[in-house]
């Protein structure tokens, strides 16, 4: 996954560049079939879509974390994963 891009435009054509940060890792997938884990998860991805919309992603903490409702038809319909990580590496250029 990559995030913050940002082109960096110079006079010359040649000398643009382009910051960024980004993450690779490994894992395994594990399928989340207990209702109220794929609960946990849903909202854990609603609330970080939410934080998306404040002015800085990184005060992801302070946001107020929400609990939403999902019918069981609404849980049927989707799968739910999570991925146990086992490394990761990071990368920045800024």
């Amino acid at each position: 996954m990559d995030t913050d891009h940002y082109l960096v435009e110079e006079p010359n054509a040649c000398s643009f560049g382009y910051l960024y940060s980004s993450i690779m890792g490994n894992g395994t997938a594990r399928k989340l079939t207990d209702p109220e884990e794929k609960c946990e998860a849903l909202n854990c991805l609603m609330n970080h879509q939410l934080a998306r919309n404040t002015e800085n992603m990184r005060s992801f903490d302070k946001v107020e974390k929400k609990k939403y409702n999902y019918s069981d038809q609404m849980l049927a319909a989707v799968n739910v994963y999570e991925i146990v990580v086992e490394n990761f590496t990071c990368k920045s250029r800024r």
